[in-house]
């Protein structure tokens, strides 16, 4: 005989309740006792991809025992030897009466939707986990053992009834980083660093919307990182051939250690002849020798004041006798924006291809020089620790940045 023929309880899981109730009375029949509802969610792989679902635990109706209709006329009274177990009987019929309520109504299931009653359970007190056709899922179960917490009616629509809080070790989607303080954070990082915060603010905006949802569980300080880095101009491939350099700045900017380390960086390890030229009235740098048209001048310019036009307009002429070379204006990284801005304005005229990035060993980032120059567009083509020779070289974005965003 089978389970429903004896009356043993039968569990049934579907996607919501409305799904559940024809097919229990239809096992059951019509007067069919829910022993349990609980509802959670189920499947998925790793926790994620879960369905919601809702298990419902019922028996066919046995003599001592049935649910009747409270609604009819006389109702049959409690036989004398089950009314010393009156208030277990009272708790199974205080729960299962909604649902033999539920199980009437399915007749109308196909008929056009109205509002009607529909069960809605209370918040779960415990959580447990429970095994069957769908795989191990967590249900919420209330407290009180096997009977599950007593359904009260709503008039609305029929609604799928609001799943529990699955247990706490099930992994979840990561957060968006707009909806956490690591923008905000990396922002005001930016800020104070010396980049504008127009930029700042573009940078984590884009960073959000455009990178991070085809890599998500990349970090929003290294995506900002590569962002940043992308945006930071440099010098165009260097062409084949001749090509001469010429470095200006202001006293003490650290022009004519670039110079120097250029050339002897040249001469040892390129085939390129090297010339170096001073126009300060110091002499030019030791082994120097004309360079023809496959080679490579680099000039060292006399200190000059930006704030000084003359002596800028002055240079621009010496530049101009010696063919138009390429002007790199050393920077300090030391400088702050306002500064910045007004060397890069006072050296104007003189036209300058790029920023050589200095005395980087003075400071932990170089945020107003990337800012003005991401903001003239500007490239900026060595930089200069000044810690010796192999601390000069061509400039690295990735590295830059990330001294920016540490």
């Amino acid at each position: 005989m089978s389970d429903a023929g004896r009356g043993d309880p039968i569990t049934y899981r579907g996607s919501d309740l409305d799904e559940l109730l024809p097919k229990i009375r239809e096992e059951l029949g019509p007067d069919a006792i829910v022993i349990r509802q609980r509802e959670g969610l189920d499947g998925g792989v790793a926790g994620f991809f879960q369905k919601r679902c809702v298990e419902v635990v019922a028996r066919r109706a046995t003599p001592g025992l049935d649910a009747y209709d409270a609604s009819s006329p006389d109702p049959a009274p409690i036989a004398p030897a089950a009314q010393a177990q009156a208030p277990a009987i009272a708790e199974i019929m205080r729960v299962a009466s909604p649902f033999i309520e539920q199980l009437r109504a399915a007749e109308v299931a196909a008929a056009e939707p109205v509002a009607e009653p529909v069960a809605v359970v209370e918040q779960a007190d415990e959580r447990q986990e429970v095994t069957g056709a769908f795989g191990t899922s967590a249900y919420a179960a209330t407290a009180g053992g096997a009977m599950v917490a007593v359904a009260h009616l709503e008039e609305h629509p029929p609604v799928a009834p609001q799943l529990q809080l699955v247990s706490d070790d099930v992994q979840t989607v990561p957060v968006p980083a707009a909806r956490t303080g690591a923008a905000a954070t990396h922002e005001r990082a930016l800020v104070a660093a010396g980049i504008a915060s127009a930029l700042a603010t573009e940078l984590v905006d884009a960073t959000i919307s455009h990178v991070l949802p085809f890599e998500p569980r990349r970090t929003l300080k290294r995506a900002l990182r590569e962002a940043l880095a992308l945006r930071i101009p440099l010098s165009p491939p260097v062409p084949a051939g001749g090509r001469a350099i010429a470095f200006v700045g202001a006293g003490g900017s650290g022009k004519t250690l670039c110079a120097q380390r250029l050339a002897a960086a040249y001469r040892e390890h390129s085939d390129l002849d090297v010339t170096a030229i001073s126009l300060g009235g110091a002499p030019a740098a030791a082994g120097a020798r004309p360079a023809g048209d496959a080679g490579l001048t680099v000039i060292d310019t006399a200190a000059v004041s930006p704030g000084s036009p003359s002596d800028v307009k002055r240079l621009a002429a010496e530049l101009r006798r010696l063919g138009r070379p390429e002007v790199h204006v050393a920077v300090p990284a030391t400088l702050s924006g306002n500064a910045v801005r007004s060397l890069l304005d006072g050296f104007a005229p003189l036209k300058p291809a790029a920023i050589v990035l200095t005395h980087l060993d003075e400071v932990g980032h170089a945020g107003p020089v990337i800012d003005e120059a991401i903001a003239r567009g500007i490239a900026i083509s060595y930089a200069s620790d000044g810690s010796g020779p192999e601390g000069f070289g061509p400039a690295d974005p990735a590295a830059l940045a990330a001294r920016l965003l540490a």
